[in-house]
């Protein structure tokens, strides 16, 4: 699978929370059930994703 697709589907589960597991650490399971949902929210519709390049020995790639 692609570095592009595995992204893809990354991004799609982050924005709809459907089809695969959101798992927490303590420290949020901590939080109230309201900070628990801004802060889902807040991952949900993050999308201010850095742009970075990688350089490797063979290749040079592009990642977020």
């Amino acid at each position: 699978m692609s570095t592009e697709r595995i992204r893809q589907l990354n991004d799609a589960f982050r924005r709809s929370l459907a089809g695969g597991r959101v798992l927490t650490t303590l420290g949020v399971e901590a939080f109230s059930n309201m900070h628990k949902t801004l802060l889902l929210e807040r991952v949900r519709t993050f999308d201010a994703f850095p742009r970075r390049t990688i350089r490797t020995t063979n290749t040079i790639s592009a990642q977020w």
